[in-house]
């Protein structure tokens, strides 16, 4: 991998949409939502195996979201959740 070609001067900065307790007004985000194209590569901190896939956020489910989808991986470590847009 290209550490040029990754996405990581594109984490949402305090205040901008998508970041860390940004207020929504009717509850504060509490998460990071990191966005890349469709088969972007992904860098791991261990080694994992994905347990399981699936819709994230829908508009069927409120109005305002975008389809969104996640992957958790479980590691050693426990496991992790990433979401695809």
């Amino acid at each position: 991998m290209d550490p040029e070609k990754t996405l990581s001067g594109k984490i949402p900065k305090k205040g901008y949409p998508s970041s860390f307790w940004e207020e929504r007004g009717d509850r504060h985000h509490c998460g990071v939502d990191l966005y890349a194209p469709g088969n972007t590569e992904v860098v791991s901190i261990e080694d994992g195996i994905g347990a399981e896939t699936g819709m994230m956020t829908s508009p069927e489910i409120l109005p305002y979201w975008n389809p969104t989808y996640y992957v958790l991986v479980e590691g050693i470590s426990g496991l992790f959740c990433k979401t695809q847009r």
